[in-house]
């Protein structure tokens, strides 16, 4: 009977012992899914974190009466579009952490936040043509300002629904590409 022995070990070159093939591909097979548990239960679990934070932020706001109109259903129509966004910045903060990403993938996120940026604000006089083409970098933003809209006029219409449908199309695909990249980055560090 073969003791489990963990991949990282097995793809050390100070590794002393050699295993059969089936061997090392049914380690690799639990291995390589723990690693992408790994990634996507870090994920959930930030994601999870951002609604006992709301809520516990919510009631120190309505404890304090910070608030003017706290009227229930802007109040529970609010924490519906605030809620998907911070979900989506926790994954995202996840995936872009180390050792997850790699350098270049954070330059280049930053890279397409700087132009993101530049695009509304411009630090220095340009066409207005090369300012509409910058716009297309924005065009991904679009279900976030959708759900910032829903929590801001406490109303939910359509846009906010398909926003908050998109927001969470990304949210599963950022995990899943984050767990690709943890995956792939764990082979090559061994």
């Amino acid at each position: 009977m073969y003791m489990s022995r963990p991949l990282c070990f097995m793809t050390s070159p100070n590794f002393p012992f050699q295993e059969d093939v089936p061997y090392f591909y049914g380690t690799s097979n639990w291995d390589l899914s723990a690693i992408a548990v790994y990634s996507r239960g870090l994920m959930l679990a930030a994601a999870a974190l951002r609604m006992p934070i709301f809520l516990f932020m919510l009631l120190l706001v309505l404890l304090a009466h910070r608030l003017i109109n706290p009227t229930a259903d802007k109040m529970i129509i609010g924490a519906i579009g605030v809620l998907p966004t911070t979900i989506l910045v926790s994954v995202l903060t996840v995936a872009l952490s180390s050792p997850i990403a790699t350098r270049l993938m954070r330059i280049l996120f930053l890279a397409w936040n700087a132009v993101i940026l530049f695009s509304i604000s411009p630090i220095f006089t340009i066409p207005s043509s090369v300012l509409n083409i910058l716009a297309i970098v924005r065009i991904p933003l679009w279900p976030i300002s959708a759900c910032y809209q829903v929590n801001v006029s406490g109303k939910i219409g359509v846009s906010g629904v398909l926003g908050m449908l998109l927001v969470a199309v990304y949210i599963i695909g950022i995990a899943l590409i984050a767990g690709k990249w943890l995956e792939h980055r764990e082979l090559l560090l061994y």
